[in-house]
């Protein structure tokens, strides 16, 4: 009864799908290929040709980027791995991190009876592996009539109310899943609301900690400080994956300790550059260069170039890590972390909701409501700094191993690629 309900309003809604989806191709036509092919509507483009696969499933890029470690290691295995992403954004990620693995990167379907049937089809799962909250009936449904495992690794939570609220929907699906990965005991209480047992439960660290960093040898940070032309007698503050709206509000604070800082700014996207150096130097008489056009004696410099953010991040003194003054929801703080850099982040974090509430607890992170409050932070000594990036090292270290957790279980349950 509740199947035929929830497919007969979906179907009902269906039309409003195609609506947004046809505004969208005005805006972004890159965007709307990616979310027509969410339908799929014409010929299976894998059926026959796939064998079986451990298939893993994130919605966007963060939980793509979440699941690395994990891939990798059932790919050791020998197993055969499929993935599918629900946004542009993310599969574009899964695209680039999983060349390697052809044709076995596709659109997630949607919640369509006949999408989903038409997607399984193409993966051929023997398990199905969803990370952190992607919770769809239609999917979990046809999954468990083939007899295919559904594992939920790093659980999270939204907006536990949203739960609350459609706590009928919740316990059908929950009912459905097999085991659920859990990255705190908090989790594992809720879930217990929801009717889930114990033993559908396992405790793990938190998948976004099993980080995989290269420690950066002095030698080669010794080269990055002469390149990047790091004065010896300044400490150096680094603001990375910095958003529209941010870098004002840095410049501000940062201006008046030009005297005893370097300042290099990281837009999350590299074509907002020269924008930046624009608004820094109407709006200040600071000393500003473009790293491909670095000049002797700058105040700030804008690393307008790829891949060089994180060797970076070993070399600071400070570090901020932008999305996270606006309300865009906070970019990557494990990587500083890692390097024992005193962290901080504004309080829009929440895609790495679990790992900052966690470093916050144990005085690893430093949150900052407004950007005045970096000024606190400048006027410390390199050695308060030092001292306090050093716990946030040690509480992420404790963090991780999460993948391991899952490992046991797919060799205890004899998962078969």
């Amino acid at each position: 009864m509740f199947l035929f309900f929830y497919n007969t309003i979906i179907l009902i809604l269906s039309p409003l799908l195609f609506f947004v989806l046809f505004l969208r191709a005005f805006f972004k036509r890159k965007n709307f290929k990616f979310y027509l092919k969410r339908f799929y509507f014409g010929k299976s483009k894998y059926k026959g040709e796939m064998k079986k696969s451990v298939h893993f499933h994130g919605v966007s890029v963060g939980e793509i980027l979440s699941l690395q470690n994990l891939i990798g290691k059932i790919k050791e295995k020998n197993c055969e791995v499929s993935i599918s992403v629900g946004t542009s954004a993310g599969y574009e990620t899964a695209l680039g991190k999983y060349s390697s693995f052809p044709n076995k990167i596709l659109p997630a379907p949607f919640e369509l009876i006949f999408s989903v049937k038409k997607f399984l089809n193409e993966i051929n799962p023997s398990i199905f592996i969803v990370a952190e909250a992607e919770f769809w009936f239609n999917l979990f449904y046809l999954l468990k009539k083939k007899d295919i495992p559904i594992w939920i690794v790093n659980f999270r939570l939204g907006n536990p109310k949203n739960y609350k609220r459609f706590s009928f929907y919740y316990k059908k699906v929950f009912s459905l899943i097999d085991l659920f990965f859990v990255p705190e005991k908090r989790y594992s209480d809720f879930l217990k609301e929801f009717r889930v047992e114990s033993d559908r439960i396992v405790l793990t660290g938190n998948l976004k900690a099993d980080f995989d960093f290269r420690e950066i040898p002095d030698d080669e940070k010794e080269n990055l400080k002469k390149s990047l032309k790091i004065a010896p007698g300044k400490k150096l503050f680094v603001c990375g994956s910095t958003t529209e709206g941010e870098e004002e509000l840095l410049i501000k604070v940062f201006e008046k300790f030009r005297d005893k800082w370097q300042l290099i700014i990281a837009p999350r996207h590299i074509e907002r550059a020269q924008s930046i150096l624009n608004m820094i130097r109407k709006n200040s008489n600071l000393k500003v260069s473009l790293k491909t056009e670095l000049k002797e004696n700058y105040d700030v410099l804008i690393l307008n170039t790829i891949g060089e953010l994180f060797s970076v991040y070993s070399l600071a003194d400070l570090v901020f890590v932008g999305g996270s003054l606006k309300p865009v929801g906070g970019h990557n703080v494990l990587e500083p972390v890692f390097h024992k850099k005193l962290t901080l982040t504004g309080p829009y974090y929440e895609n790495f909701k679990d790992i900052v509430e966690t470093l916050k607890k144990s005085d690893g992170i430093k949150i900052i409501n407004r950007a005045e409050k970096i000024s606190n932070y400048l006027e410390l000594s390199r050695e308060e700094l030092k001292n306090s990036g050093e716990k946030g090292f040690k509480i992420l270290k404790i963090m991780g191993g999460a993948h391991e957790t899952i490992l046991k279980e797919f060799e205890k349950r004899e998962i078969k690629c």
